[in-house]
Order: C-alpha cells, then sequence, then structure tokens
C-alpha cells in the first residue's frame, strides 16, 4: 500500500520517522485499508491481538467498561495515530479496550506479527519505545492534573491540546467530536463538564454550541497553564503561544 495515497497521515507517523520513503513504502506494503462507519468496532476488549493499525481519516474511541455497565473513555485516536500497539507488545495476548469508530473511519491493517518483525529496525524500535514513553508520561501528567487542578482547567488544558493535536485555528474551532465523548475521556460526568465550559468563559475561552474560541489566550495561561507542572516543557503551551496572531496581540473576539 503506497504511502503516497494517504500522506499527511503516515508522512507525520511517529513510528516511522528517522527512515527513508522507500523503507517506509516496503514496510507499509504489507497493509490493507479497512473502513468503518459510525459505531462499527474495530475490535473488542477481550478479542484475541490479530492486527495493528494506523488511523488514515476519522477519530476511534478506545473504551473500557466497569462491572456496573458504565462507559470509560481511556483514549481518542485520530488520524496519524496507530492503535494496539501496547497489546502487541505485552504479554497479555488480548485487547484491553474496545476500539469504536467515532465518525466514518479509514485505518490501515496489519497483522501483528508485523509491528513485531519491523520493531527489529533500530531505528523504529527506537521509535516505538520513545513513544510509549510519552505515553506513560502523559497519563502521568494527567493523574497528576486530576489532584491539583479544578474540573474547569483540566477541560481547558484538554481544549488546547485538541486545538493544536488538529492544527485547528484558536481563534475558533469545531470540537471534532461531541461534549460527552470528551466527558467521558476526562473521567467526568456531562453535567460536571459542561458546568466547568462555562467556568472557562471567565479565563479567556468561550463555548457557544460546538464552536470553541480562544479569546484571551493570557487569561487563559494564567488560569490553566501556571497551575500545571509540565507548562515549561509543554509542547501544546509554546504552540499556543508562538501562534502568529499571540506574538504582538494576547487577546481578541
Amino acid at each position: 500500500m503506497p504511502s503516497k495515497m494517504f500522506p499527511d497521515a503516515i508522512n507525520s507517523l511517529a513510528l516511522f520517522a528517522g527512515i527513508s520513503p522507500e523503507e517506509r513504502d516496503n514496510f507499509l506494503r504489507a497493509g490493507h485499508i479497512r473502513k468503518l462507519s459510525r459505531g462499527e468496532y474495530i475490535f473488542h476488549r477481550g478479542d484475541p491481538v490479530k492486527h495493528f493499525y494506523i488511523v488514515c481519516s476519522g477519530n476511534v474511541q478506545l473504551i473500557r467498561e466497569t462491572p456496573d455497565g458504565k462507559e470509560i473513555t481511556t483514549d481518542i485516536t485520530s488520524r496519524g495515530k496507530t492503535i494496539g500497539k501496547m497489546d502487541i507488545l505485552q504479554a497479555f495476548h488480548q485487547h484491553t479496550a474496545s476500539a469504536c469508530a467515532i465518525d466514518d473511519v479509514q485505518v490501515l491493517e496489519f497483522p501483528a506479527t508485523w509491528l513485531k518483525e519491523i520493531a527489529k529496525h533500530p531505528v523504529i524500535s527506537l521509535n516505538i519505545l520513545s513513544s510509549m514513553s510519552q505515553y506513560v508520561h502523559m497519563v502521568e501528567i494527567e493523574s497528576e492534573q486530576k489532584s491539583t487542578m479544578s474540573v474547569a482547567q483540566r477541560i481547558g488544558c484538554f481544549l488546547q491540546r485538541l486545538c493544536v493535536m488538529h492544527g485547528f485555528d484558536p481563534r475558533g474551532f469545531e470540537l471534532p467530536y461531541g461534549k460527552a465523548l470528551i466527558a467521558s475521556r476526562l473521567g467526568m460526568e456531562p453535567e460536571t463538564f459542561s458546568r466547568g465550559l462555562a467556568t472557562l468563559k471567565d479565563h479567556g475561552i468561550k463555548a457557544q454550541n460546538a464552536k470553541i474560541v480562544f479569546c484571551d489566550i493570557e487569561a487563559m495561561e494564567d488560569f490553566v497553564c501556571d497551575h500545571c507542572s509540565m507548562a515549561g516543557e509543554c509542547p501544546t503551551h509554546y504552540n499556543l503561544s508562538s501562534f502568529p496572531e499571540n506574538k504582538n496581540k494576547k487577546s481578541y473576539t
């Protein structure tokens, strides 16, 4: 499968960073396109791990279910990200979460053995280790934020990450998925999320239905980033602060 069919998704993939386009295309030939409609599951928790996936378009929700039947969103994976890496490289041999298409999704699907094979490449093995380290670090930061930041501050941080991750214009962008899903991702009830989102209007972030506007970057940073231990080394914080509109102007409507 030539990577030129999905240049944005494949070229930005951290898994292939540092290898030549020819090597990358050679690895990708083992994959095939799988299309899923909104609400369709790629796999369920407990299924045997048979494949590795690269998301080419759309968004995928990773879900765990509690004993009382409540769904918990452990992650939301978008274009250019991978699914299944941790499950393949661990010893469980079963998926630890379910993966459901939030909207219409296309993934590149590979046999699980493919990832183990390409992991023998020294550059790719380092990329995999780096990716796993970043994931663990993010889990640690989110755990810290639950203990040290208010609901509104955590929502503000997530909206900033969302803006940078998808390349949205901070002066106004549409949420790529519903508020209930974001609430689930943050481990809070939808009503709690709505109250926290409303609080942000006094701290530089306006929400009108599904539209988000960062109307005062400085106020937002004071309220959110100044309460996070990672602010000084956070790429999201840096990217928003260096956005062209913010170099000479910290607020706009």
